[in-house]
């Protein structure tokens, strides 16, 4: 029983129980730490949202400078309704409130936005359309009320049904990169002697590229079968979750290949970065600060915006893939330069240990 005891204490007290123990700790402090600040910072940052008022009737002309006035969030009064829509549809406003020509006649305000915006985003409008037509129903409805048209610039139903949909297809292919660098590493670290480690990295890389493009077929396969998108839709959204594997893999592959076992930890964090930073749950006005620079540059961001436009429908979509594409571009010559310092560090380690052992026999 003693042997099995002092077995059992090796085991346990290993490194990778340790780490595991520390990940398990960490992981609820991090989720916490980047959450909570990031929704509690997304309700005072309302002002940052930008609206358009667009009144096609005369008489209310006066009323829509008036509400402009009024808002407190940055509000454009100089668009048609045309040019509203084609900037609601890049998401560059959040919400549009029309009041038609008829709308002395049939006092009817329109409102529109965009059903692929973040999700919390989404409900900071709603609940901002809610108080905007109270006030102007209150104000000028009389009896009658003022008409209420909400108007979703996707399809309501399909925006239910598919609007989360890209945020877990890119995280999950994030995760699949986080995990894949992990293994390359060991793997290129353990194959350096009898590949060299510039040929092992090479090597890496091509299987690292094979995997990212085969891991996200099964989730595209299993999201086809709940959804009515077409097969170029599912096609493109499997190449984009392809580039953000790769994409994750170079920038986990850095920070572990830096850092050694403490980046592995760090990965879950950077994962939780990006993913405040990719504009699937916060949409970049309503960011803190530093998830907000993180946006312009994270993969996920792009990648989230594209498939949102793919499924939804919308412009932009070839500027997301360019940019995400020159991530990786960069991203991978990181790698090789990370990897290149890490090995000349490491020989130059080596010769000078050599150097001390020569010293002190003679």
């Amino acid at each position: 029983m003693k042997k099995y005891l002092q077995e059992f204490k090796g085991f346990a007290l290993s490194r990778a129980t340790i780490g595991l123990l520390i990940f398990g700790l960490l992981y609820p402090i991090m989720m916490i730490g980047i959450y909570i600040p990031s929704y509690a910072h997304a309700g005072k940052s309302i002002d940052n949202i930008t609206i358009a008022v667009v009144s096609e009737d005369t008489v209310t002309d006066n009323i829509a400078a008036d509400l402009a006035s009024q808002l407190s969030m940055k509000t454009m009064t100089d668009l048609s309704l045309d040019q509203a829509i084609a900037r609601l549809d890049k998401k560059k406003i959040e919400l549009i409130i029309h009041f038609p020509s008829d709308f002395s006649e049939t006092p009817q305000v329109n409102y529109y936005t965009n059903a692929t915006a973040a999700a919390m985003t989404r409900g900071v409008v709603t609940g901002l359309v809610e108080q905007i037509h109270s006030a102007l129903d209150a104000e000028f409805g009389g009896s009658a009320g003022v008409g209420y048209s909400p108007i979703l610039l996707s399809d309501t139903g399909k925006a239910l049904q598919d609007q989360m949909g890209p945020m877990f297809l890119v995280i999950a292919s994030y995760a699949v990169g986080l995990m894949l660098a992990a293994i390359l590493v060991r793997m290129v670290d353990e194959n350096r002697k009898k590949t060299g480690r510039f040929r092992s990295l090479i090597y890496a890389q091509i299987l690292g590229l094979i995997i990212a493009f085969i891991a996200p077929l099964s989730g595209v396969l299993i999201f086809s079968a709940v959804s009515s998108a077409s097969f170029m839709t599912l096609f493109s959204t499997w190449l984009i979750l392809g580039c953000v594997t790769f994409a994750s893999l170079q920038i986990n592959f850095i920070i572990i290949e830096s850092l050694g076992g403490m980046g592995q930890l760090l990965g879950a964090g950077v994962l939780l970065c990006n993913l405040m930073a990719s504009g699937a749950i916060v949409s970049r006005p309503l960011m803190l600060a530093p998830f907000q620079w993180l946006s312009y540059v994270t993969p996920l961001f792009y990648a989230v915006d594209a498939i949102q436009r793919i499924m939804f429908g919308g412009v932009g979509i070839g500027v997301d893939i360019g940019i995400l594409m020159a991530i990786i571009v960069v991203l991978i010559g990181c790698t090789f330069g990370v990897h290149a310092l890490k090995t000349r560090n490491k020989k130059a380690k080596v010769q000078a240990q050599c150097q001390e052992a020569i010293c002190g026999a003679e």
